[in-house]
């Protein structure tokens, strides 16, 4: 049998919504009748109705009440001078928890991002709102926390933006009410804020790109700023739940303990602002797996061992692994299957930069075992390019040892069959016991590949690392047999089972194909340095 594991579309694939229905989303959201489930940001989809309002009717054409500044009858400085706060004193928009707190809050969120995380401050708005100070607004949002509005355009086509932020007034019937939830939804805006005014907002058909990525970080920082709160409790169950799914499938609400594992693993909170100024040149998956291939580390590593920590959650809690674990849901396995024979054979189709959790209970010889074989995939090119993509896996489970398979315990040995298994990992839990496994295998390489290189065949070359441990931006130079420079630039590494060089194009220096022939390239970092040959061949 084949085994499908996917899941349904989430928040953030919503690029290809049409606008009038994003439109009718957030005027449901934001009514104050509404009943659904609580939206704990409306940031992607307030910022793709406005941005794409003003590309097809006009700035000011169909859009919500909400989508503008709002007048109200007070406003109020932080104690630290860093925000105004709007709000009215009486009415269905009045707040139901203590301003004074919010403010303290404010001031506390900034300065914990900003001073202790070294984030650059959200930018001044150039006086709208009655001055320069980053402004908060506290209005009725119906079921929405909050969300952050991007205004004005810092430097005309540099994707950064000013911003103001709004802000539910009660948050009832929400997970978290009252001053609490006032207290995480600043800490969280206050980061699209900074996102959005000192980074990038990247548009493409009609969405921004990688808002998962936006609301992944600004929900860590709930958690961050203000330990004690767990808003983000409530989000847990989508990743527990469907793990099966590409990384950016996710809302980035369900992730916000990826960026817990990566502050309690590593200890580097300069790893946080590192993946948003790599963000202003790439994508967010190669944002993460750049910021760790640059400490000598890699997203496939990293989703391997996270696979781990979430396995050991609720009541499969054990220390060393998320200091919450016992609050968070218990991973559900997507496929659960007998082992009635000493072979059980199963076939899946799965996506790529994904965590599949299988399921065995062995019953047979009076055993009572329950063994989780945990699949991850690290294809971080896939799950930028191609997040539905189905990629076959065989996994055969057996009693008795078997050519290429891996002894799980004297009773267990697994065999997995997947083309390009350098992107697949796999762990083993046994009766809740983890077993130090790895990759599934696959060569290793040690020479540039492919050589010779067929401009009708190939389409870049990829140059494995001598050390493997070396890591992020390095100088690469290419010289025809008689050492005349071809080519020169600076490239980065990435992980495809090994630290690798992409080059691609083959091209020289004025983008012209090379000549059939022997090149030399060198690479170096440092004291760092690697030479090698490749060969290009005209057909």
């Amino acid at each position: 049998m084949i085994y499908i594991l996917s899941s349904p579309v989430q928040a953030g694939e919503g690029a290809h919504i049409s606008l009038a229905a994003k439109r009718d989303s957030l005027q449901m959201i934001l009514s104050p009748n509404y009943e659904g489930e609580p939206v704990k940001c409306a940031f992607g989809l307030v910022n793709d109705v406005l941005l794409g309002s003003r590309l097809i009717d006009g700035p000011e054409k169909s859009l919500p009440a909400l989508l503008f500044r709002p007048f109200t009858d007070t406003s109020v400085v932080t104690p630290r001078g860093y925000f105004r706060v709007h709000y009215n004193t009486s009415g269905n928009d009045a707040p139901a928890y203590d301003i004074d707190q919010l403010l303290i809050a404010a001031d506390s969120s900034y300065i914990y991002e900003t001073s202790y995380l070294g984030f650059p401050a959200p930018p001044f708005d150039n006086g709208q709102g009655g001055d320069s100070l980053y402004d908060i607004y506290i209005l009725n949002l119906g079921g929405v926390y909050g969300f952050t509005e991007l205004e004005d355009e810092i430097v005309p086509g540099s994707g950064r933006h000013t911003s103001y932020i709004m802000m539910d007034n009660d948050f009832l019937g929400f997970y978290t009410t009252g001053i609490e939830a006032a207290r995480v939804t600043v800490a969280h805006e206050i980061h699209h804020g900074i996102q959005i005014g000192n980074y990038i907002v990247r548009q493409q058909n009609g969405g921004i790109l990688d808002t998962w990525f936006y609301e992944m970080t600004s929900t860590a920082m709930e958690e961050f700023v203000f330990d004690t709160v767990n808003d983000y409790y409530g989000y847990l169950p989508s990743f527990f739940n469907g793990a099966d799914r590409s990384f950016g499938q996710n809302s980035g609400y369900n992730l916000a303990h990826w960026n817990i594992y990566l502050r309690d693993k590593h200890n580097d909170l300069t790893l946080f602002t590192d993946q948003w100024i790599l963000l202003k040149s790439y994508r967010a998956l190669d944002a993460i797996q750049f910021s760790l291939t640059d400490r000598g580390l890699s997203f496939q590593e990293a989703l391997h061992e996270f696979s781990v920590w979430c396995y050991f959650t609720n009541y499969r809690f054990k220390p060393g692994y998320f200091e919450e674990g016992k609050a968070y849901p218990a991973v559900k396995a997507k496929v659960t299957a007998n082992m009635n024979s000493s072979l059980l054979t199963m076939q899946f189709l799965l996506k790529p930069a994904s965590v599949n959790y299988i399921l065995t209970i062995n019953t047979r010889g009076g055993l009572s075992d329950t063994l989780f074989v945990i699949y991850v995939n690290g294809d971080v090119r896939l799950g930028i390019d191609s997040m539905n993509t189905l990629m076959g896996l065989k996994m055969l489970l057996s009693d008795f040892s078997s050519p290429e398979a891996k002894k799980i315990t004297d009773y267990y040995y697994l065999r997995t069959e997947v083309l390009q298994p350098v992107f697949w990992s796999y762990a083993a839990v046994l009766n809740n016991y983890y077993i130090p496994s790895g990759g599934i295998g696959g060569p290793v390489m040690k020479d540039v590949y492919p050589s010779p290189f067929f401009y009708s065949r190939h389409s870049g070359l990829t140059i494995p690392l001598e050390q493997s441990r070396i890591s992020g931006e390095m100088d690469f130079a290419v010289y025809t047999a008689s050492l005349d420079l071809i080519w020169s630039s600076v490239v980065r590494t990435t992980f495809e089972g090994q630290n690798v060089v992409k080059w691609s194009p083959v091209t020289g220096l004025r983008n012209e194909k090379l000549p059939s022939g022997i090149y030399i390239y060198i690479l170096r970092r440092d004291d760092f340095v690697q030479k090698g040959k490749f060969t290009v061949i005209h057909e």
